[in-house]
């Protein structure tokens, strides 16, 4: 329940009062948060138009999480489609000043070279100002479709940028976002670029070599996929990791997961959601653990039920999306994540609540399966597309153990709904941290996840999520980010207001009632941070 002590006032009003938030011991997520950030159930619920701050809640004693909208990133142009595919991701410390950086890819945006050049911006994690803005140079490159860090491949001591497009994947500098290095399969409708990964040094140069999916790839038969392993030196082709059947998709996802094998190279995992689809049905899938070295660890199969009495089945299509997850289980040995948007869990009916499955890289063993919550009119008949982006690797809640971010951009509380939400999870418990809901039917929020580091320097990582069929002041499909910093209950809710105040508060110790006081606090006409664009009017350019 929520109530108003005091007047509701548009933006640009001076609010006198307090604002009480009960929580019922069903309650989910809360906030006040003047109708940009996260709400109840909705990305922007306009709760008396005022403080920029979440309460998650759940049933139960001291499992209150505060998480805050730090600052929202919007495309230029309708149809930019931001944060499509893997277009999230974070970099490291590239502009040397000790937080983590972070980039943020716009596929379909249109440049100087025509529609759907795309384009990519870094962001200082530390200032969340514009670092670089780079931009295709051809017409249908797409760059920025999918995107991921690489350590230092140019010699400066900086890490860089390994992007996705159309036909293509880039290596761009970190330290002033110039292009470093292009590949190219050269086979049509392979969709060599749908997904990339940076890797360490697999051929012993002393350079960290890169992946790129090309699910449309036929080398084990039309849309086997494959998955192409090049040199950060050169770019030269070093393996060539074919699908085994025909419409397996090899390649869709990518992900490096550390040394699993031992062998002091580190190990690249790769998703094929179809196999075993026939082009009218899809398959269970599999995920293909492969070793830098060469040769393939293991084989991960998905899950097919079927309906007793009939020749019905449902596929989970697994390894949609995989993920180095880093160490969540404690043995000091790097972990894996797999996601499955179509696992029917036990019921092999309806709902198609999805799953994500997380592996121990000591000996590869399921440690946590998490599945999505079923809805009775989610998409599909209850399908929420639950695992369709996962990531991983940093410490959302403080606990010395690497946690997960897991995206269901189907989510809604209606039929076709699709606002979309993204949960975050501790890797040691496999507990929900935080759940982030799509503001707007149809904005598929979580179609893209990342954690991105501890951008702000208070201990916790922060991630990223994307909504791209987001329908912004450009058009339709602008495409949205939010950057959402999560924090453990503290007992108490502090958020900077404006000209310099602090808005305080507390939180009962059963999640019972949240007062968050508003004296004589102005509230700026603005969006949350700014509300960046993306693309458009951006500087500095640079077509590639």
């Amino acid at each position: 329940e929520i109530a108003a002590a005091g007047p509701r006032a548009p933006w640009g009003i001076v609010m006198m009062g307090s604002i009480f938030v009960t929580l019922s011991d069903r309650a989910r997520l809360q906030s006040v948060d003047g109708g940009q950030g996260p709400g109840v159930g909705r990305l922007g619920s306009r709760v008396a138009a005022t403080a920029l701050a979440t309460i998650l809640a759940a049933a139960g004693p001291a499992s209150a999480w505060i998480y805050v909208v730090a600052e929202t990133f919007e495309g230029t142009g309708a149809g930019d489609q931001l944060g499509a595919g893997t277009s999230l991701a974070g970099i490291g410390d590239v502009d040397g000043d000790g937080a983590a950086d972070y980039a943020i890819g716009a596929p379909f945006h249109g440049g100087a070279a025509g529609p759907y050049t795309g384009i990519l911006s870094v962001y200082s994690g530390a200032t969340e100002s514009l670092l670089h803005a780079i931009e295709g140079a051809a017409l249908n490159a797409e760059l920025g479709y999918a995107v991921d860090g690489i350590d230092d491949v140019d010699g400066d001591g900086i890490p860089d940028l390994v992007v996705g497009g159309h036909a293509k994947a880039w290596i761009f500098s970190g330290a002033d976002g110039d292009l470093v290095r292009v590949t190219e399969s050269g086979e049509s409708g392979d969709l060599y670029g749908w997904a990339v990964a940076g890797l360490g040094d697999l051929d012993g140069d002393e350079v960290p070599d890169f992946a790129v999916g090309a699910p449309g790839d036929g080398p084990g038969g039309a849309n086997a996929g494959a998955v192409h392993l090049h040199s950060g030196a050169t770019g030269s082709l070093i393996a060539r990791v074919p699908g085994a059947d025909e419409n397996d998709r090899l390649g869709w996802s990518v992900a490096g997961v550390g040394d699993v094998d031992g062998d002091g190279i580190e190990d690249l995992l790769a998703g094929a959601p179809e196999l075993g689809s026939t082009g009218f049905t899809t398959g269970p899938g599999h995920a293909l653990l492969y070793s830098g070295g060469g040769g393939v660890i293991h084989r991960f199969e998905g899950y097919t039920l079927s309906v007793p009495g009939t020749s019905l089945s449902t596929d989970s299509r697994f390894g949609t999306s995989v993920a180095g997850v880093g160490d969540v289980d404690g043995d000091a040995v790097a972990d894996f994540a797999v996601g499955a948007p179509t696992y029917a869990g036990d019921d092999p009916l309806f709902p198609l609540v999805g799953g994500v499955f997380v592996y121990s890289g000591a000996d590869l063993a399921e440690i946590l399966v998490l599945t999505g919550e079923a809805e009775s009119f989610g998409f599909g008949g209850g399908m929420i597309g639950f695992g369709s982006a996962v990531d991983g690797g940093d410490d959302i809640d403080g606990d010395a153990r690497d946690d997960l971010i897991v995206g269901a951009y189907f989510a809604g509380d209606g039929l076709f709904d699709m606002t979309g939400a993204a949960y975050a999870y501790s890797g040691a418990t496999g507990t929900e941290i935080a759940r982030i809901e799509g503001r707007d039917l149809g904005d598929m929020l979580g179609t893209s996840v990342a954690l991105v580091g501890d951008v702000n320097g208070d201990g916790y990582a922060e991630a990223l999520v994307g909504a791209p069929s987001y329908d912004g002041a450009a058009g339709s499909d602008t495409g949205k980010a939010y950057l959402v910093s999560v924090q453990p209950n503290c007992g108490c809710l502090t958020m900077p207001g404006s000209g310099g105040t602090t808005i305080a508060g507390t939180i009962a110790a059963n999640l019972a009632v949240v007062a968050i006081p508003f004296v004589g606090v102005a509230i700026a006409r603005r969006r949350i941070g700014g509300g960046r664009a993306v693309g458009g009017d951006q500087s500095p350019h640079r077509p590639i």
